[in-house]
Formats: C-alpha cells, sequence, structure tokens
C-alpha cells in the first residue's frame, strides 16, 4: 500500500450486501470477506435458495427484503445474467435488467427508507469503452456507441445514483476475469494440457485480464479505502497481446503445443453479435488502480501460471 493511503478499520459489526451470490467473483468476495469478519448476507434471484443468510429479491417486480437491506453498511452489486448467452431481445432485456433495475431497485429502496450505505460498489466492463479506438483508454475516455458500451453506460449511471444519499461510488470495469475453476480459461485448460489450443479473434489484439484473487482483492480494499471512488479499470498492468498469452501458458503446460486459429469467419456464424466479445481489441490503462496504491498480485504470466 502506498504512503498516505487512508484505510478504514474493520469493523466486524459492519453488514455487506452482495448481488449475484452464484457468480465466481461473488462467491470468492464473500467468502474472503466472512474471513475478514464482515457479516455478509446476498440477494439472490433464486427463489428456493438454501444458503444461510440468502434472501429472495425479485428485480421485474421490484420486491426485497426491507428488513435485510436496512441492516447494510456496504453494497457490492455483482448480479447479472451471463453476457455470453445468445443476445435474443429477449435476453437482451435480462442482461440489461439484472444490471440496470437492481441497481435502480436498491437506490430506490435506500432513498425511501431512508437507508445510509457507506459505500456501493458495482460491477462495469471495459466494453464501455469505444471498440474501435486504438488508444489506450483511462477512465476519463470517452464511452462508445455498441450495445455493450450503452449497457455498460446505464449500468454505471444507475449505480451512480447512490452518490445522491452519499454514498462512495466505485464502478468495477472488469477485463477478462482469469480464474481455473470457472470462465474462460477454465474452458481452455483441457485443451491446453494436451499442446493444443484453439485461437479466436485476432491474434494481435491487446489481451487486457485481471486474476480473479486481483479483482477480489480490490473490492475489498475498496471497502477498507475511503480515497477509492468512481470507476477503475480492472486490469492487469502487464500488456500482452491475445496470442501471446496463449503461448505462455501453453508451453508451460505441454512441451509440444499447437496453436490453431479459428477462421473468424467461423466465428461469427457461431456467436452472431457476441463475436464483439471475444474479437475485442480495447486497450485500457492501468494507472488508476496502481497509484490508489493497490498491489497487483498475478501481474506476471508465470504468477498465473503457478495457481493452475
Amino acid at each position: 500500500m502506498a504512503p498516505g493511503k487512508k484505510l478504514n478499520k474493520m469493523n466486524k459489526n459492519e453488514t455487506v450486501l452482495i448481488t449475484g451470490e452464484n457468480g465466481s467473483l461473488a462467491k470468492k468476495v464473500r467468502d474472503q470477506l466472512k474471513q475478514l469478519g464482515y457479516n455478509v448476507i446476498t440477494f439472490t434471484s433464486r427463489k428456493n435458495s438454501t444458503k444461510k443468510n440468502s434472501h429472495y429479491w425479485n428485480i421485474e417486480k421490484k420486491t426485497l427484503n426491507l428488513k435485510v437491506l436496512k441492516k447494510c453498511d456496504h453494497i457490492i452489486h455483482l448480479a447479472g445474467f451471463s453476457i455470453i448467452k445468445p443476445w435474443t431481445n429477449k435476453n437482451k432485456k435480462l442482461m440489461y435488467n439484472s444490471r440496470v433495475l437492481s441497481s435502480r431497485l436498491l437506490f430506490n429502496e435506500c432513498e425511501k427508507n431512508k437507508i445510509s450505505i457507506k459505500t456501493f460498489i458495482s460491477a462495469s466492463a471495459i466494453g464501455y469503452y469505444n471498440e474501435s479506438s486504438t488508444d489506450e483508454n483511462h477512465e476519463e475516455s470517452k464511452p462508445g456507441n455498441s450495445w455493450l458500451s450503452k449497457l455498460a453506460q446505464d449500468w454505471e449511471k444507475s449505480a451512480n445514483m447512490f452518490n445522491g444519499i452519499g454514498s462512495r461510488v466505485i464502478n468495477l470495469r472488469i477485463s477478462l476475469l482469469i480464474d481455473k475453476d470457472s470462465g474462460f480459461l477454465n474452458k481452455l485448460l483441457p485443451f491446453m494440457k494436451i499442446g493444443i489450443v484453439p485461437l479466436v479473434g485476432g491474434k494481435n489484439n491487446r489481451f487486457e485480464y485481471i486474476h480473479i484473487d486481483d479483482a477480489v482483492n480490490f473490492v475489498i480494499y475498496s471497502i477498507k479505502n475511503s480515497k477509492i471512488n468512481g470507476p477503475y479499470n480492472l486490469a492487469s498492468d502487464n500488456k500482452i497481446n491475445l496470442f501471446d498469452f496463449y503461448k505462455k501458458i501453453t508451453k508451460s503446460l505441454s512441451k509440444k503445443y499447437l496453436i490453431i486459429k479459428i477462421p473468424n469467419i467461423i466465428m461469427k456464424l457461431i456467436l452472431g453479435e457476441r463475436f464483439k466479445i471475444i474479437n475485442s481489441n480495447i486497450k485500457v490503462s492501468s494507472k488508476k488502480i496502481i497509484n490508489s496504491g493497490f498491489q497487483f498480485k498475478f501481474s506476471k504470466i508465470i504468477d498465473i501460471i503457478k495457481k493452475i
């Protein structure tokens, strides 16, 4: 931690609400907060959840457990219908409502019932930026015009409503989460271990990523550090292109390897609009998060390899 950074003393009586409890990031944040002594409660869209301190909410019907919400000191809003599902009109509506309308519901209930929330941390995405820009985007860079970018913009606007009731708001512009147990890397590892890797997207595209443990640590850091405020690019300070990332991981797992480029036209036919996600060449700066005093534990590829 950099000198002069003000950290709040941990208060074991503080309560943190997490939404999106079934996501890999939410699960790890929940477990880490519990270890630190925080009281953790979750909101879930699953009616029959049997998890302890898990409470049902219905975004469409605008209902939630108000008694539970009143206990909260901090909210970590990670809810969101999977963005990799087919982009049908129905699914796009679910993607939007689960992110934007859910934030508005939380805010409206807090404002109406005069609930004071110290910190509101919301997920967002680096898809906020212009996907055709060749420049490195910092947090003040202009947003894009794509559907995904507009979703991220509305996502952040709904989170920023909490500024109006005196909350400190942090928007996490998350890059690709690297986690051996879920997501992108989890799907590729079986192929990497036998030396065959399907390369999807432009091999020279910037590969913006963050290890899930670093993402978890920054969320915790944001709760404790009262200086953290506004949007942050959650992306490693180690800048690398897609091909080199694949190559380094695969070489560490197999003596012989073959990286097979999947033609973009095939992936476009399979994925449709979603191809933009895996063919992204959005470049982001990590200066703001570094200047905050946060220290990455998994900046180098070798550090990620050790965790596999």
